[in-house]
This record gives structure tokens, sequence and C-alpha cells, in this order.
């Protein structure tokens, strides 16, 4: 095969493929002597006769003219991933370089063949993403758990000193200092359980448009008279499955980022509207069940991101912002609060051009129905429960030990679900009659709380089961739990969100 025949083939070849692929040659000086590309938006004429650099100048041209330098001069063909940012985009290309040996056995210039991996790279760092994402998901999950078990001991023995100082305003200062403080903690907790897909929620058909309407005031006044806010729905919007005060949560530190990217003036976009995503369309997220959604558009004209900050932006404690103006847990705690929700969140944005964000949230069957009448509870009872508490952490079960007995509860205690049972026993055995068992979730020895209430339930059908857990959300089968009479009392809590639970399960 001739030398025009193989060029034929090669143009067929690069022509078929949709890969973008390259096959070049240059002389000693690295200028272009020959090129076939078969990218469409590309002259191989203008190419003839220059050097890399001479065509384009970036880190990756760079690159590529000192791999071709290196060959020539060694003899030994190479190959380098390089990445080129040109004007219409970034694009990676595997580029691999051999000498080109003359009859006398010199090197009179190189070879090169490329080939476009953009996609292949883009889908490995997605992918690295979405682990690095998962690991730091699971840290930030555990920590949350820990720190939920200090914050308990912090808000018992707070509360039990607010009872002993009624007297001194000075001591109630404070204590409400304290409490404060303590708030706070738990919304940064909270947070990271939002990220981490661990935070409780309470999904129900909920009227976007409605929730857009009642926060666009208070959004006006947070966000200040240096940034006018837009708000369209479509008169259509149907409703969406979603927890109403973690989305109102969500699309306030949404609010507030635009806020903050607007430092001079600014505008605010809200766009809520129904959607459908599925596996044809271009931009269908690759992580989402396809169907019916919301699609909340939460769009600022501020400062915008790199593509380097749009990779981090939903990694928990990356900010842009100085230290001291934000802990980085916005955007990552609407991730997790999309993710948990069975929804989505993307970002578009370029440097001076603004950000947007897609919220994606499924779309409601049916109308929500009228919310009914909250339940009163008696938390006035004549006789108290007796409770026997199950905690392994030492300090958690102190704490809430005296807790129940300033109210007069009559409680035993255990620090693990063998124990626990081993107590009932031997309570029954005294006749002494148990109505609560108040357990952990998380307990060694083999046994969690859930498989505690399981073996309760079979050998004591009498005895009702409050579980406690820094992340209910870790139990999957929540109905089956409560088909029993099992309930859960997300930590951290205070005494008199505890004692409306025990008072509601026991006098049911």
């Amino acid at each position: 095969m001739d030398a025009q025949n193989i060029a034929d083939a090669l143009t067929l070849a690069s022509k078929a493929t949709p890969l973008g692929i390259v096959f070049a040659h240059t002389d000693r000086d690295l200028r272009y002597t020959w090129i076939l590309n078969s990218h469409a938006d590309f002259r191989a004429g203008d190419a003839i006769g220059k050097t890399d650099l001479e065509i384009h100048d970036d880190d990756g041209t760079r690159r590529l003219f000192e791999l071709k330098q290196r060959v020539l001069d060694t003899g030994k063909g190479e190959w380098e991933e390089i990445q080129f940012s040109l004007s219409n985009g970034s694009f990676t290309h595997r580029i691999a370089v051999e000498p080109r040996i003359d009859d006398d056995g010199g090197c009179s210039g190189v070879s090169t063949a490329s080939i476009d991996v953009t996609s292949r790279t883009e889908l490995d760092e997605k992918n690295r993403q979405l682990l690095r994402m998962e690991a730091v998901s699971q840290l930030t999950g555990g920590v949350a758990h820990d720190f939920n078990n200090l914050l308990s001991v912090m808000i018992g023995n707070t509360e039990m000193l607010e009872d002993r100082t009624r007297e001194d305003a000075s001591a109630q200062h404070h204590i409400g200092v304290l409490f404060q403080a303590i708030d706070n903690a738990t919304s940064l907790t909270n947070r990271l359980l939002a990220f981490s897909r661990q935070q409780p929620l309470a999904p129900e058909a909920t009227e976007i448009s409605n929730r857009l309407s009642n926060l666009e005031d208070w959004f006006r006044r947070t966000l200040g008279t240096s940034v006018d806010m837009v708000v369209n729905t479509n008169s259509a919007l149907r409703p969406a499955v979603v927890d109403p005060h973690q989305f109102d949560n969500a699309l306030l530190n949404l609010a507030l980022n635009a806020r903050d990217a607007m430092p001079d003036a600014g505008v605010l976009t809200i766009k809520a509207d129904n959607t459908r995503l599925d596996p044809t369309d271009a931009h269908h997220p690759d992580d989402i069940t396809p169907g019916d959604y919301i699609c909340i558009q939460v769009s600022d004209t501020g400062v915008g991101m790199s593509a380097e900050v749009l990779g981090k932006v939903f990694e928990p404690f990356f900010t842009t912002k100085d230290v001291g103006n934000g802990n980085g847990l916005g955007l990552s705690m609407v991730y997790g609060f999309a993710k948990q929700s069975k929804g989505h969140v993307s970002i578009e944005s370029l440097p001076g051009a603004g950000t947007t964000v897609f919220l994606y949230l499924p779309a409601a069957r049916e109308n929500p129905a009228a919310a009914g009448a909250s339940a009163v509870v008696d938390t006035g009872a004549a006789i108290k429960p007796t409770v026997l508490l199950v905690e392994d952490d030492p300090m958690v079960r102190e704490t809430t030990a005296a807790l129940l007995k300033r109210v007069e509860y009559l409680i035993y205690e255990a620090a693990d679900g063998p124990s626990a049972l081993a107590k009932l026993q031997s309570l029954a055995d005294q006749e002494i009659a148990v109505d609560l068992v108040l357990s952990d979730v998380v307990m060694p020895n083999d046994m969690s709380g859930v498989e505690l209430a399981d073996h309760v339930l079979g050998r004591f059908p009498a005895i009702k089961v409050l579980l406690m857990s820094g992340y209910p959300n870790k139990i999957t089968d929540q109905d089956g739990l409560k088909s029993k009479g099992i309930e859960l009392i997300a930590k951290p809590f205070k005494r008199d969100t505890l004692i409306a639970a025990i008072e509601r399960i026991t006098t049911a």
C-alpha cells in the first residue's frame, strides 16, 4: 500500500469514528508538514509550516511542544494525556509521539497520533468526585452522630441547671447564652446530617408556589435593598414531594449564597416549573430516576465561579469566603437534601457571568391534603411511667436518667441490649412492671436498638419501645417499626420533647 492509500485509509477511519483523532508529522524544527484531523472545525492547512506554539499558546500546548522536543532529542517515543484550553472549551487528548528516523538513522522530525478522551476523563473525574463525596458523607455522618450525643449531654445538664437557678437572674442569663450556643451547634450538626443524607425528613405533597410566595417577603428583608428579587412560577405548577421546612432552609441557603456573590448589587431570580427528566434528555443527570419533577432555578448576576470551584462547591467545609464569613456547609446541605429527597441539584456558572442552581424535586401525583389538627398531649398524667433506659454512652445515660428522674419517672438503666433483656427478666421476676424501653439505636455487643426492640416485643409484648438515634434515617424499615408500635426520636432532644414522646407512647 503506497503512502496515498495509507493517507486515504486514515482519512476514512478518522471520519468514521465519533472520537477526535489527529495524525501528524513535523520536521526537525517541530513545524507541521502533514496533518490528518477529524475535527470538523479545524483546518489542517492553516497549521502547515507552523509549530504548536505558533498556533496556540496555553499550558497544554506548551506541554505538547516539550514532549515533542524530548522525543526529538532522545529518539525514544513517549505518550501523555494533556488538557488543552481553547476558546470553545477544554479538551483532553491522549497523545503518542514517535521519532521519525530517516534512511541515515538520524531523526528528521516526529510523528504524533492523538485521540480525544475528554468524555472519558470527565466521567472518571465525576466518579472520583462521587467517591470523595460518599467518603466525606460517611465521615460527616459519623461525626454528627457522636456530636449529637455530646449535645444531648449539654442540653440535659443545662436544663437541670436552669431548674436549679430560677431565682438567679445572672445565672439565667448565662444559661440562655448556653442554650443559644447549643441551638447553633445543633443547627450545624443538622447541616452535616443533611449533607450525609441522614437528616430525618418528613416529605409530603407540598405546594411549591405557596412556599415561595410565603418566603418572598422574608427573603426580601433578609437579602437587603441592594438585591432585586424576581419570583416566577408556573401557574399550573404541580406539588412536590418534599419536607417543606427543609425546603425552606435549602432555598434560604441558596438565596444567601446568591446575595454574597453580589456584594455591590444584583438581581436574584427564582423560577419554578414542571419538567420531566428521562434518559433521552441530553441534560438528564446520570444518578436520578426518570420521571416528573419540579425544577426550581435560583439565579444571580454575581461574580460567578471557575470550573475548578464548581467541581468542589458541594463538598462540606469548602468555601471561597473569607475566614469567619461562612462554614462551607450551605451548598453541601442543599446537595444532601436534594439527594435524600430523591431529587437532584446541579450548578451552571462562569466567572463574571453569574450562577444558576437547578434544584429538581419529585413531583407529587396528587394535590396535598388539608393538614389535620395537631394532637394535644397531656403531660400531667397522675401515674408516671417506669422506664428502662438503654444507652452505651455513660454521660448520655446519666444525663437522660437524671432528666427523667426530675419529673418523677422510675428509671432503671442498662448499657447494652443483652444486659437490658436480663434486667427486664429480673424485674419481671420481681413483678415490677416496666412501661417503656427507651433505647439508643447504635450499641455494642452485636445487638442494635432495633434488634433489642424485636426481642422486647417478642418476650414482653406489653412493654412499649422508644428508640433514640443521632441519625434515624439510617433505619431503613421505619414503617415496619411503626407498625409494631416502635417510635423514633432524634438526638439531640430537649427534655420537654422527650417527655412528650414518652407520655404519648405510654398513654396510647
